[in-house]
């Protein structure tokens, strides 16, 4: 493996950028690395946004698109570097020790947690590593160093996965003080936001300090080695009191077969509107004709960019693909597994570009693969979502908390103790009265679950973490009510959660 030069540092770079600066638009830049035979390798690229560069309505020649072109390919080599850099310092991490006070109390739990029976029940490879990944993550309790205070609480709510009832009970608990822009079952609402920054609440620091939480469909960490996905960026750019806040991470994991399912009803296909399976106020649900609801989806969509002018990237693609090819999968469920649209469904969802799946090729622009086996995935999901990564090297960016679709009510019980806000009446937002897999057959859940090796090892190292936080939980509720505390006087200890 090749080693990054200290020239590719964050200040040494920032320095040769300010050095090499030759105009407010356009930039060249010098830019040192070792490529894989360790041969030092120098380029320049434009800085200038590349509309900048554009003449007013004039064809570029084939010298420009040449040009551009090269400028491309310098850009991707320059983020292939920030991208190694990335992988090679999350590989190497070591988490912040845990406070003293801290480690002693769960010292005290650790004996009486059965880790060992956890990583077989949820089938962890290298078990002897899995068990001490899983008591690292036993010793530093659900947001044992949150602060409120500085520290905004950021829910990537991936579809179709429960989120948008968390995202309701969030906007219960904290109200005005949720960051504009977010949305219980939306993609982040950029204008909403901006609107709040340059009109509503333009340099009231009060306003911004006050922010405590956020909630959207938008991907939260970087992912295609760093060249997407930029909101947390845009927030911190966008607000400057945001630069001293701690974003801390939430999100949502599923049981893969229901989340194929779901995926595959509602949001792929729209099952549940053209199979007649909404609104039955009680009555029983209809049978459902996939070959009927593959046409009704050409008829809507065709009609729909028919009207739109076939503008929008959905439309191109219904019209590049033809709507029978672009629909087909809608009209059976065997053609949509062979299709893969179901596949590698928790890859970038959650996590950013970590864990990848081993099936899946890469190359050096992506940064250095850390998970090129499913012993690997699950390893790297006990370390991410358990807590002992920080993402990002000055912003942190660690996972905080996460919740199991399946596994709610638990979930929810960790939320209120260890972030200590109240418990609020759960809210079912969207739970649909015809359910995903009533009509898939037992041999294609079979073959979904054979080929879902990824999903399924991600799904169930986040159960393992699941166990040891409950079990961690009711141990420490255990040891308040020995030294005298009354379970009824706890407040933060919801319904349920101590039995």
């Amino acid at each position: 493996m090749s080693k990054i030069l200290d020239l590719s540092t964050p200040k040494i770079y920032l320095m040769l950028l300010a050095f090499l600066s030759v105009s407010t638009y356009v930039s060249y830049h010098a830019i040192l690395f070792h490529d894989s035979d360790s041969n030092i390798i120098a380029y320049n690229s434009f800085a200038a946004p590349r509309e900048e560069r554009m003449h007013n309505n004039v064809e570029e020649d084939e010298n420009d698109d040449d040009e551009r072109q090269k400028e491309d390919n310098m850009f991707a080599k320059k983020e292939a570097i920030f991208a190694r850099e990335r992988t090679i310092r999350i590989r190497d991490f070591v988490p912040t020790p845990v406070p003293t006070a801290v480690l002693k109390e769960s010292n005290q739990r650790q004996p009486q947690i059965d880790f060992e029976g956890i990583a077989t029940t949820w089938k962890l490879p290298a078990k002897e590593t899995s068990i001490q990944l899983l008591k690292d993550i036993q010793s530093r309790p659900v947001g044992f160093d949150y602060n409120q205070t500085t520290d905004i609480l950021s829910l990537r709510h991936p579809l179709k996965t429960g989120g948008t009832s968390i995202s309701w009970m969030m906007l219960k608990i904290w109200g005005e003080r949720v960051v504009p822009g977010s949305g219980p079952s939306n993609w982040w609402q950029r204008d909403k936001f901006r609107k709040a920054v340059k009109k509503t609440h333009r340099g009231n620091s009060t306003y911004w300090n006050n922010m405590r939480v956020l909630y959207t469909h938008s991907l939260l960490r970087e992912s295609k080695g760093g060249r997407k996905n930029k909101l947390l960026w845009d927030l911190r750019r966008s607000v400057p009191e945001f630069k001293k806040k701690r974003f801390r991470l939430l999100t949502i994991v599923r049981r893969p077969l229901d989340l194929a399912a779901s995926s595959y009803y509602e949001t792929q296909c729209r099952i549940g509107r053209f199979a007649n399976q909404r609104s039955l106020k009680g009555k029983a649900c209809p049978p459902v004709n996939l070959t009927d609801v593959m046409h009704k989806n050409i008829d809507f969509y065709t009609n729909k960019c028919d009207e739109e002018g076939w503008k929008s990237k959905q439309c191109q693609q219904i019209k590049e693909q033809g709507a029978e090819t672009f629909f087909g999968h809608c009209g059976s469920i065997d053609k949509m597994l062979e299709q893969r649209k179901v596949h590698n469904m928790m890859h970038r969802s959650m996590m950013g570009d970590f864990p990848r799946p081993p099936d899946e090729k890469w190359d050096q622009s992506n940064g250095i693969n850390l998970t090129p086996t499913l012993e690997d995935v699950s390893l790297y999901t006990l370390r991410d979502l358990g807590g002992l990564i920080d993402y990002h090297e000055r912003h942190k960016e660690d996972f905080v908390w996460f919740a199991i679709t399946e596994r709610f009510k638990e979930s929810m019980c960790l939320f209120y103790y260890y972030f200590e806000v109240e418990p609020v009446e759960e809210r079912k937002s969207l739970v649909k009265p015809c359910r995903p897999l009533t009509f898939w057959e037992e041999r294609q859940k079979q073959k979904h679950i054979e080929n879902e090796d990824f999903d399924y090892t991600v799904w169930r190292a986040a159960n393992a973490i699941m166990d040891v936080r409950i079990a961690d939980m009711k141990l420490a509720i255990k040891a308040r009510i020995e030294a005298g505390e009354k379970l009824e006087d706890m407040k933060y200890v919801g319904p349920g959660c101590y039995a």
